[in-house]
């Protein structure tokens, strides 16, 4: 995954800890996680685009969740960002080579390997999917409660 994914997250989870009605430009979510701004703009509107994001125009506009955080999973951020394609692509290797000179081996039976990795993904797809932006931020305000009341009055600061 790329580094995208993480701040997208980031991103999401300080909208959900954020007092209710926030709007946050591109500019203070790069700043708040010190991240460049071009390239967190470009996540953001991939967010909006799978509807996980609002996004208002206008000089008090800004970034807000499009629905809310208990309705939000991490596979649904990780989807919009890098896609639903299968992450494991098998390239049938077994079909060349020594074994498969050899006539030893069955290529007709499905790959042990594509099998295994597509058991392995769904389980990390549906623990995403399990998983939501509001459980996140309970967790975090039960955790690390100083960080969401810092994240709160940093927002209602700018």
């Amino acid at each position: 995954m790329s580094s995208t994914v993480e701040w997208t997250v980031h991103v999401c989870l300080t909208l959900a800890c954020a007092p209710p009605g926030s709007l946050m430009q591109a500019s203070a979510l790069a700043e708040f996680h010190g991240l460049p701004k071009p390239y967190l703009t470009k996540a953001l509107q991939a967010l909006v685009k799978a509807g996980i994001m609002r996004s208002t125009p206008g000089v008090r506009g800004g970034f807000s969740l499009a629905r809310p955080s208990d309705e939000i999973s991490l596979m649904d951020i990780v989807a919009a960002v890098e896609g639903r394609a299968e992450l494991f692509q098998c390239a049938e290797i077994r079909k060349s080579g020594v074994i498969a000179d050899s006539g030893l081996s069955n290529v007709n039976l499905p790959c042990i390997v594509q099998i295994e990795m597509t058991k392995a993904e769904m389980a990390w797809r549906k623990a995403l999917s399990e998983q939501t932006l509001d459980k996140l931020a309970r967790r975090l305000e039960k955790g690390a409660p100083h960080v969401v009341d810092l994240t709160r009055r940093w927002i209602s600061a700018i």
